[in-house]
């Protein structure tokens, strides 16, 4: 029997000789899959989006998806994943948790309440754990009586960490913060709330002005939630306060790429610049701050001194005047104003400003410096106290009120006060369109149908704003799953305006609902024969097109569409996009390529998409240059920074990736992630004793995670420690039954001489997990030592569902030959060699299946091909003296195996085989 051990085993584990074509939407899962333990997010998101066009109701791809998007920080597009996976999942015990959290950081509380309406169904310890995260949503919504008694509730709970979190909001209740802090300072660390009540303390430290504790709270707080934007804004404002300001530097510049407009970021970055003296960079700061609708005192005051220092006494003047009135309480900027308005001829209001003050002309610099200092050092409060008076600061315009709401949609956990600044709004000026599209989009995300409908109806009502009402209507029924009222308004629209391009889009979509593709084709294709450059409608016929398998109409469409409008960027990324998900990688790359907007202009997509195309089509280097442009240009991008290391990765470069997380760490010591990628890199460094070093010193939790543990386990094999290995991978096999962990595992098993332990382990995983094919190839690995039967009929399934899988190929024509079936072993051997010609393998089976059916001369050629890319093969030059003696090269033949007689492993055969072919002396 020949053993295919080290090659076939490496191969399964490894990179799995696959089938050619097209993938099933299990392989772009099973892709998917492998990218994310790799941490290689921008592949495993293309991956999943092909799985999810392929097999769009799975559950299990929705909430990969989704935990996929919250490890990039798109918390608002894993919240759709998660409420997708829950659609098409039976039951959501497994991941509502992390659901909840992931709710509850974005703000979408009104979902968190929908979703735990009733928690029943759910066990001991889950069901409390959801209702403290219900109780908090309740707290958030202004529901205090329902938080009240969800608290009194938990706080009995027999989980001791829910009971004292429960607990500790009583005594907030009636303000006891020295009660509140015993109580969230007995959460362990391995609580689930443990992260939670280290907020909950650090906005108590905050109160009571301790900011040194507040650091240290929001800091480890932060490493564990990196994408909850509001205490990164407590803690950017914490490091202003005590002048840590490179330290506030670090948190706001990565916090201003993911959102450049966030009012309060701009307003501690412009203090940060004006402490740089770089000015311009501070007017673009608090410019987009007050643009955004952060208007308080403290920003106008800082604006000014801003305009001062760049000589534009004007500008100073203006921003000072909006707050003239309150003025009083600022002296120091009291005294500027004065000074400016003095220099700009107001010489009555100066006077009575400054009346009975000594001025002299060289006093604005240093007033504006002294006022900086106050405004640094005392005025501003903490972040959560401006925002406090920023929202409280009445009385608001509808202007201001449809500013300020449109601030809040954009910002974690202000989703329910942007609905009522937006409502507000609307009272004031029922005429602004704006506000009322807004207030729209957020009733459809918190799910509120009605109220959406109650907008569109009073759109209706207007004339001029009829077919937009009827629209609007027919969007928010289409969305909520009414198909008939969807239709009732689409028809009205269209009655009077045929030609109507969202009405058409919307009837075309309604058609698909309801399941009628057909109908939603002719649909789309009468949009697009009138409108062929429509994005909206291109983009929903190709999802529908990628659904029916029917793909070649919509693909001329685009084509036809995008060299229309070559410059058209969204046309080009998405024709690029259609071309890689079929496979057409090198069509992909040149319309990529022709893109000719700037780089810094370019979407994650489109980095996405060309770095993995770059890597696909065997050109790390390449792919390497385009990240490294990406991370240049976005070095506070997680995924540009994913990426970076990915094409590290395919150049083997893993000092500079090792190098690159590192720096990460360094910055958040506790980040998982990160972590995770730095287990990776030595891994694939091959630096086993480096990594066990590293785990050693990781805390306990992170020790025990099942990734951590499986990085162990291999470590461990690379050492060989075996029995070790095998009991840590049993270890985080037990905790999280992934494919990887099983066949390692497995080979473990039978490398101990214990083959029927990783038989009955694949088994088990097949039975509880379903299959794959890597894990029916290591199925029928293992069986070729004790059940030759049953690995040719796994062989033979594998290779009904992938024809061009080389490694069947090559293991069944082996087997083959072993039965006597030379005409079946020539066919699978023949095969292999055409699609791997140069797998010393592959070479070796077809070499020996040839010289079994008489081609003596062919079998040497193969023999001779395969020892050139492996010399030291033994088993191979046995079967080169085998072809030599038939083509008659005895001597030559003798010469091989007399060179093998001081190899202990196959001295005994070398002996034999010289005898059986007539060669001994």
């Amino acid at each position: 029997m020949k053993s295919f051990t080290r090659v076939s085993t490496a191969v399964i584990i490894g990179l799995t000789l696959t089938a050619c074509g097209q993938k099933s939407s299990d392989e772009h899962f099973e892709a998917a899959q492998t990218f994310l333990a790799n941490d290689q997010f921008n592949s495993a998101l293309v991956e999943l989006k092909s799985a999810l066009q392929k097999d769009p109701e799975r559950a299990d791809y929705r909430l990969a998806l989704a935990q996929l998007y919250v490890k990039v920080g798109a918390l608002d597009d894993a919240v759709k994943e998660y409420q997708r996976a829950d659609q098409y999942s039976a039951d959501n015990s497994a991941f509502v948790q992390e659901y909840v959290k992931v709710l509850y950081l974005n703000g979408n509380y009104s979902d968190i309440l929908t979703l735990l309406e009733d928690t029943s169904a759910y066990a001991q310890p889950e069901q409390d754990y959801l209702l403290t995260f219900k109780a908090l949503a309740e707290a958030e919504l202004g529901g205090t009586e329902n938080a009240e008694a969800l608290f009194k509730q938990l706080s009995a709970s027999s989980q001791t960490d829910v009971a004292d979190f429960a607990a500790a909001f009583q005594a907030l209740a009636k303000s006891d913060l020295a009660d509140v802090k015993q109580k969230l300072m007995q959460i362990p660390e391995s609580s689930a709330l443990y992260h939670q009540s280290l907020y909950v303390r650090s906005k108590i430290a905050l109160a009571e002005n301790d900011t040194t504790t507040a650091i240290n709270l929001l800091k480890a707080y932060v490493a564990q939630n990196p994408y909850h934007l509001l205490p990164q804004l407590l803690l950017a404002q914490s490091y202003v306060k005590t002048e840590q300001l490179q330290l506030a530097d670090a948190i706001l510049q990565p916090l201003l790429k993911k959102v450049p407009q966030q009012p309060l970021a701009n307003y501690f970055a412009a203090i940060i610049a004006y402490d740089k003296k770089d000015f311009e960079q501070a007017r673009i700061n608090i410019d987009t701050a007050i643009g955004g609708g952060f208007n308080s005192a403290q920003a106008r005051i800082l604006a000014a001194l801003i305009a001062v220092n760049l000589k534009l006494e004007n500008v100073a003047l203006s921003h000072l005047e909006v707050i003239k009135d309150i003025l009083k309480h600022y002296p120091e900027a009291e005294m500027l104003y004065a000074q400016l308005m003095l220099k700009a001829g107001n010489t009555e209001v100066a006077q009575q400003l400054l009346s009975g003050k000594e001025l002299q002309q060289s006093d604005i610099q240093l007033l504006a410096a002294t006022a900086f200092e106050l405004t640094k050092q005392g005025s501003t409060e903490a972040a959560q106290n401006l925002l406090a008076q920023y929202k409280s600061d009445e009385p608001f315009s509808a202007r201001e009120l449809l500013t300020l709401g449109a601030i809040q949609l954009k910002m974690p956990g202000q989703r329910d006060t942007a609905i009522r600044s937006l409502e507000q709004a609307l009272q004031l000026d029922p005429a602004a369109d704006q506000a009322r599209v807004l207030l729209l989009t957020a009733y459809i995300r918190q799910q509120e149908y009605d109220k959406a409908m109650a907008l569109a109806d009073e759109w209706i009502a207007s004339a001029e704003r009829s077919n937009a009402g009827h629209n609007m209507k027919a969007y928010v029924a289409l969305v909520s799953e009414q198909p008939d009222i969807a239709a009732e308004h689409i028809e009205l629209v269209l009655t009077k305006e045929p030609k109507n391009s969202l009405a058409r889009l919307l009837n075309a979509s309604l058609a698909a609902a309801k399941g009628d593709t057909t109908l939603a084709k002719q649909r789309f294709q009468a949009l697009l024969d009138d409108e062929p450059q429509n994005i909206q409608a291109l983009e929903q016929y190709i999802a529908l097109s990628h659904g029916t398998g029917d793909k070649t109409d919509a693909l001329q469409r685009l084509t036809k569409a995008q060299k229309a409008a070559p410059q058209d960027y969204n046309l080009a990324l998405m024709l690029a996009s259609f071309k890689h998900n079929d496979g057409a990688y090198n069509e992909a790359l040149e319309l990529l390529n022709s893109i000719k907007t700037e780089q810094r202009e370019w979407l994650p997509m489109h980095w996405a998409y060309l770095i993995d195309t770059q890597l696909r089509l065997n050109a790390p280097a390449q792919a390497l240059q385009s990240a490294q442009s990406w991370h240049t240009l976005q070095p506070a991008s997680n995924m540009a920074t994913q990426a970076y290391m990915q094409a590290l990765y395919a150049n083997k470069d893993y000092t500079a990736a090792l190098k690159l997380v590192e720096q990460l760490l360094a910055a958040q010591p506790g980040h998982t992630r990160f972590i995770n990628i730095k287990l990776q890199i030595l891994d694939e460094a091959e630096r086993s004793q480096q990594l066990l070093e590293f785990v050693r010193a990781l805390p306990d939790d992170i020790q025990q995670k099942p990734e951590t543990q499986f990085f162990v386990g291999k470590a461990l094999t690379k050492e060989q420690k075996y029995s070790d290995a095998v009991q840590t991978l049993s270890q985080s096999y037990a905790k999280q039954a992934n494919v990887k962990t099983a066949l390692l595992l497995a080979e473990l098993h039978n490398r101990l001489g214990s083959t029927d332990k990783g038989i009955a382990l694949l088994e088990k995983h097949i039975a509880t997990q379903g299959s794959t094919p890597t894990i029916q190839a290591m199925l029928a690995q293992l069986s070729l030592n004790t059940d030759a039967d049953r690995a040719v009929q796994t062989y033979q399934t594998m290779l009904k569902e992938q024809p061009d899988n080389v490694l069947a190929l090559n293991n069944l024509a082996w087997l083959m030959l072993e039965k006597g079936n030379l005409s079946v072993a020539l066919t699978h051997a023949k095969k292999a060699h055409e699609l791997q010609p140069k797998h010393p393998d592959i070479l070796d089976t077809y070499g020996k299946v040839l010289l079994a059916t008489g081609d003596a001369t062919k079998a040497k050629e193969m023999f001779e091909a395969s020892l050139n890319v492996r010399p030291d093969a033994s088993q191979v030059q046995l079967h080169y003296a085998e072809a030599l003696v038939k083509t008659g090269s005895k001597e030559k033949a003798r010469s091989v195996l007399e060179q093998l007689a001081d190899n202990q492993e196959v001295a005994a055969q070398a002996k034999a085989l010289m005898a059986e072919l007539g060669l001994e002396d």
